[in-house]
């Protein structure tokens, strides 16, 4: 049976806005070396209550789920494409379909390295290795 990594007391992180149907969505994805994704922290702006409690099952059993060394791709397999209300991001030059497909998407530029995510206040990339 597989092991759940414990949680250390610190981890980088870097933050993500991505705007969405139902508002901007702000991901947030912790990561020990070399960038390997943590958990993840997903909060919709202004959104209902029933939606932040959705939002928060999917950050918990996608952060479970990286604890236990599924890999993110795995995550992004299923979330891609799943659509409710689409929404063109012209500043990416993407279709966002659904807060689900956008979580997707953040988590795929994150596992490829690319730095349209926001680091916080006095983080270097030089930190991550990059």
């Amino acid at each position: 049976m597989a092991k759940i990594r414990g949680r250390p007391v610190e981890l980088k992180s870097l933050t993500t806005k991505q705007v969405t149907g139902h508002g901007t969505l702000y991901v947030t994805i912790t990561y020990k070396r070399k960038k390997k994704p943590f958990e993840v922290f997903i909060q919709v702006g202004k959104s209902d209550p029933c939606e932040k409690a959705y939002s928060e099952a999917l950050a918990r059993c996608i952060s479970i789920g990286l604890r236990y060394g599924i890999p993110a791709i795995e995550f992004v397999e299923q979330l891609r494409g799943l659509t409710c209300e689409p929404v063109s991001d012209p500043s990416r030059g993407i279709f966002i379909k659904s807060p689900a497909d956008a979580l997707a998407v953040v988590m795929t530029d994150f596992i490829n390295g690319h730095r349209n995510a926001v680091p916080p206040a006095g983080h270097s990339p030089a930190e991550d290795g990059a």
